[in-house]
C-alpha cells in the first residue's frame, strides 16, 4: 500500500465515524430549549450560593467586630 491510497483510506474511514456521529450523537438532549432550562437553573443556584455567602459574610464580620 503506497501512501496517496493510505491516506485515502484514512480519510474515509475518519469521514465514514463523522457522518456516523452526526447521524447519531452521543447525548439526544442538545435543543436550545433544554440548555437554557439548564442555564436558568445553575444561574439560579449560583445566586443563591452567592446569597448565602453573603450571609456568612456578614456573620463573620459581625464576630471580628464584637472582639
Amino acid at each position: 500500500m503506497d501512501i496517496g491510497s493510505g491516506i485515502a483510506i484514512g480519510s474515509a474511514i475518519l469521514g465514514a465515524v463523522a457522518v456516523i456521529f452526526k447521524i447519531f450523537p452521543a447525548n439526544g438532549s442538545k435543543s436550545l430549549h433544554n440548555q437554557c432550562n439548564q442555564h436558568a437553573a445553575i444561574v439560579a443556584k449560583f445566586d443563591d450560593m452567592s446569597s448565602w455567602l453573603e450571609k456568612i459574610e456578614k456573620k463573620l464580620d459581625r464576630l471580628i467586630d464584637r472582639r
